[in-house]
């Protein structure tokens, strides 16, 4: 009867080991999926940890089967006892994983999940921290590989990655086992079975998402600076634009944009050029991002991926060559390793690599386009200090660079910075191929005007927005360039500049759900080239254009607009998570009228909260929606409050309320910022706990025993491990009659 207490206690022993050696790596996908998956989510990462890491790059995982054979060893007294008790125990272990895996198959069919929509993650969290967790690196690329696919891995390619660890791990424990089990002597593991009965009083980001993201941005800067008014030129040499947008919601855009036909980054004797490119049919961006700056996106180019915003890596850098990856493979990790270099990107890695056809992005069918994506952790923070004195400087001297410079130096481009700073930005930078990018859809309409013969041009610039910088019930506006930006000094045009742009903007129609006409706006622009002017002073919109030669100044107070319409009331309006003693947790939204006017009809809608977290969300009292506020007067505010109880481990990421309101017979929205708050990781007992209960849900499910499947896996253990006690006394007591 000794191997059934070397099973028991052997099995217990490993499973409350590996949950205290947990790593704190897996944090990231704790707080992430943890709340919605529970204490069996936590199951899943500590087993498959311990039974499916490679022991030969975890030495945790080495000296935990290692620690385990010894226990086993010494429980089992003989050499037979431990060949029977270790398959079994391992065999056990895996059962586990089963268990816990088999739980997370059904919270799944019963959440928002099963429909592909994932929670939002917590801060921090992004896809370069998700995927350098231990053990999912391995599975990483066959994932990112299978969700661009839309195929499943090959039960090969998973086996491939799987079996190795899990005979290794194996190995490891039985030959220590059956080690300890014959090497120790039969009078030593008698005192050892004394002393123990005396002291016996734990996505992908799919890659799609990604390279849209950082073509967008690309895309956003080029077309809002030149589409429609960039005319070729010949030779090419420089172009820059500033442009303000003011969106209907109130926030302002502000891009920044500039062009250069010979532009070289370098830095430690590192450097990559236009003109060493030339050929290559490169695009090369680096794109760094902060606070969701993809957000202020028109809507039909992020209705697919908003929910997967959160999981963009701070930072990417997009390579796209005509032709196959295998093909373009050395050069696009040469020229990764350089930017890695020129940025301090220490820990720039691939992402995915995926070759497409052109006639899946709307190019000729005959041609061949692969991207590369690699990711890193780095900020925007620093990298804007690598921008100000590393590509600035070799973009250009002077002229409206000088703005963007002040930008980013002053860390107003930087959110959270200062108490003016944005709420959202991005800078990038990088080269392109006029003719190369030609045939992408919309990226070649934004750059179509660009001689086809031109080289590989060198590019930066950014994007940033601010939220309630528009605002009043008033329907008459004006603004300043100045005041937009930010920027308190004058506007210079380079000297060598073949096309400069500067002054304010209205989104196209339709986009951003744009409500304005292009006739509700008066704008004051400049710019230093007559076919720009020309292509301005004819258009719809009611400009009035100021043509200014090559190194003139412009005061900003000449560049603004005048324009009428009706914009979204100033509100307050912040949430916040607060932990009871009951346990539960307080949801607040208080909505501050900063406005002139009444606000009517209020509705505040906080569901997403809940839905995100099916199953692992409870509603204990009041509602996370509610229209019983009829008015609110200026300077006045109102508090919507609800309580909740969670069930799961981990961040939990309340996404932003939506406020409903009535100003002056127009509906408008605001929403709150987002909120978090946390539930501690659960110990060994918890965890076990879960896998019981999991246990009892498949006996309920497969043996139809009523709901009494936990108490009866209880019950059976409990039985087990009475046995294993009551015999191995029993060898005690023999053991003292000797």
């Amino acid at each position: 009867m000794s191997k059934l207490g070397a099973i028991l206690i052997g099995t217990l022993a490993l499973f409350v080991l590996s949950f205290s050696l947990l790593p704190s790596a897996f944090s990231p996908l704790i707080n992430w999926l943890g709340p919605i998956f529970g204490v069996s989510f936590q199951t899943m990462l500590a087993i498959l940890f311990f039974t499916a890491g490679n022991p030969l790059v975890y030495p945790i995982v080495f000296a935990t089967w290692l620690a385990a054979g010894v226990i086993v060893g010494l429980l089992a007294r003989g050499i037979k006892s431990a060949i029977v008790a270790a398959p079994i125990i391992y065999g056990a272990t895996l059962g586990l994983l089963g268990l816990a895996i088999a739980n997370i198959v059904m919270t799944v069919s019963s959440t928002g999940l099963s429909k592909g929509v994932l929670p939002p993650p917590p801060p921090g969290t992004n896809t370069a921290t998700i995927l350098n967790v231990p053990v999912f690196r391995q599975f990483a690329p066959l994932l990112i590989s299978s969700l661009s696919s839309a195929s499943a891995p090959s039960i090969g390619s998973l086996a491939s990655v799987v079996i190795p660890p899990i005979i290794g791990n194996f190995v490891i424990f039985i030959a220590s086992a059956v080690a300890i089990g014959f090497g120790v002597p039969k009078l030593f593991t008698k005192f050892a079975i004394a002393s123990r009965l005396h002291l016996g009083g734990p996505s992908s980001a799919p890659k799609l998402p990604k390279v849209i993201g950082a073509l967008a941005l690309v895309m956003l800067v080029f077309s809002s600076a030149f589409a429609g008014f960039a005319s070729a030129q010949a030779p090419f040499s420089y172009a820059e634009a500033v442009v303000s947008v003011i969106n209907p919601n109130g926030s302002v855009t502000n891009y920044y944009a500039f062009a250069s036909s010979s532009l070289t980054l370098s830095s430690g004797g590192n450097s990559i050029s236009s003109s060493s490119l030339s050929g290559t049919g490169i695009v090369a961006a680096i794109v760094a991002s902060q606070n969701g700056s993809l957000a202020f996106l028109p809507q039909s180019m992020t209705s697919g991926i908003s929910q997967y915003m959160g999981l963009l890596p701070p930072t990417l850098a997009v390579l796209l060559y005509q032709g196959t990856c295998t093909s373009s493979q050395s050069e696009a990790s040469s020229t990764s390793t350089t930017l890695a270099s020129i940025f301090n990107l220490n820990d720039l890695s691939l992402l995915v690599s995926q070759s497409v056809s052109g006639s899946s992005i709307g190019m000729q069918s005959t041609q061949e386009i692969c991207f590369y994506v690699y990711q890193s952790n780095v900020p925007l923070s620093s990298m804007a200090d690598s921008f100000v004195s590393t590509v600035l400087p070799s973009v250009h001297q002077s002229g409206l660079i000088n703005i963007f410079s002040q930008g980013l130096s002053s860390k107003y481009l930087v959110p959270g910075a200062t108490s003016t700073s944005v709420n959202s930005s991005a800078i990038l930078t990088g080269f392109f191929d006029p003719q190369f990018l030609s045939s992408f859809p919309l990226l070649g309409q934004a750059i179509q005007n660009f001689t086809s013969s031109m080289g590989i041009v060198g590019f930066a610039g950014g994007l940033a927005t601010t939220s309630n910088v528009i605002h009043s019930s008033s329907t008459t506006h004006t603004a300043s360039f100045s005041y937009l930006l930010n920027y308190g000094g004058s506007v210079s045009f380079a000297s060598d500049s073949t096309l400069s742009a500067a002054g304010i903007g209205v989104p196209l129609p339709g986009a951003s759900s744009n409500s304005f006409s292009p006739s509700d706006y008066n704008f004051t622009l400049a710019t230093n080239n007559p076919q720009a002017m020309s292509y301005l002073s004819s258009s719809q919109m009611n400009s009035n254009v100021i043509q200014v030669n090559s190194g003139q100044s412009v005061p900003t107070q000449q560049l603004g607009a005048s324009f009428t319409g009706i914009f979204p009331a100033y509100l307050q309006v912040t949430k916040s998570l607060s932990q009871q003693a009951s346990g539960n947790v307080l949801v607040n939204i208080v909505v501050k009228n900063l406005d002139t006017d009444n606000l009517a009809n209020l509705y505040m809608n906080d569901t997403q909260f809940a839905n995100f977290y099916q199953g692992a969300l409870s509603i204990v009292s009041g509602s996370p929606s509610n229209s019983s506020v009829s008015s609110l007067a200026p300077g006045a505010s109102v508090t919507y409050s609800y309580l909740v109880k969670l069930s799961g481990i981990g961040t939990y990421v309340s996404p932003p309320a939506q406020i409903a309101y009535n100003l002056n017979g127009t509906q408008f929205y605001a929403i709150s910022n987002s909120a978090t708050v946390s539930q501690p990781n659960a110990g060994a007992a918890q965890a076990l706990g879960a896998l019981v209960s999991t246990a009892g849900k498949s006996l309920d499910i497969f043996l139809n025993t009523g709901g009494y499947g936990a108490g009866i896996v209880i019950a059976a253990l409990l039985g087990l491990f009475a046995l294993a006690g009551f015999m191995e006394y029993r060898q005690f007591v023999k053991w003292r009659k000797l």
